[in-house]
């Protein structure tokens, strides 16, 4: 499926990496591993949804949505403009839900993220206790 840009605003487009388009366009919706209780739910492509992230922070930009867990936690990537990255982030989003209080960085890019997730079939790997992202 090629998404169709109207449900995103122009700069949904300019500020998320190919890959979380990609992404979007591929797994519309899906959840994987579903039967188990480390599931990872990727939501609809309409959905655009973003969070600001308070300051002080080191990323300068807000966070877009990307993978929801089920725990209730969010993960979500964003640009960091300083070192010309991108940085994936795991939090509980706030209760008005448009806000990542105290992200963490467990991924530089979409794709090590989806590499980890699958060489752990599916376990949270940001849970163990030895879990240090190294930039």
């Amino acid at each position: 499926m090629k998404l169709d840009k109207y449900p995103f605003s122009h700069n949904f487009y300019d500020a998320v990496p190919k890959e979380h388009i990609q992404i979007l366009e591929r797994f519309d919706g899906a959840i994987l591993y579903a039967n188990s209780s480390h599931s990872w739910q990727i939501p609809k492509f309409n959905s655009g949804k973003t969070y600001e992230i308070p300051e002080p922070n080191s990323f300068c930009s807000d966070a877009t949505h990307l993978i929801d867990l089920e725990d209730g936690r969010c993960i979500a990537d964003v640009f960091n403009f300083r070192k010309s990255e991108c940085l994936i982030l795991l939090d509980k989003q706030t209760l008005d839900r448009n806000q990542l209080q105290n992200p963490i960085v467990i991924a530089q890019s979409i794709p090590e993220l989806f590499e980890r997730i699958f060489e752990v079939q599916g376990q949270y790997y940001f849970d163990d206790s030895n879990f240090v992202w190294e930039s």
